[in-house]
């Protein structure tokens, strides 16, 4: 992901030209914020999904710009769906 973020750092060069980038689970979001950290591009914030203890320490440090990650929990989502799976009447 960062050889990507850095692609589209360089064809929007202009401070403010990128608001923020989104991710879809939180490890691979660290290169997209790496690369956002090279470039000098701090107005730019990242989002994610996993809350993965791995990367808290990039979430909680000073003028990071991963701001957010959405904690779940897989196991209880399956469990969930299943349950609910069992309890609809058959057609």
């Amino acid at each position: 992901m960062q050889s990507q973020m850095q692609a589209v750092l360089t064809a929007h060069p202009e401070k403010g030209s990128v608001a923020g980038v989104w991710g879809a689970y939180d490890q691979m979001t660290s290169g997209a914020v790496q690369a956002i950290q090279q470039a000098d591009r701090p107005e730019i914030k990242v989002a994610s999904i996993d809350g993965d203890r791995a990367t808290f320490s990039m979430l909680y440090a000073p003028n990071s710009p991963f701001v957010a990650t959405v904690v779940q929990n897989a196991q209880r989502i399956g469990q969930a769906r299943r349950a609910g799976r069992a309890r609809r009447p058959r057609r």
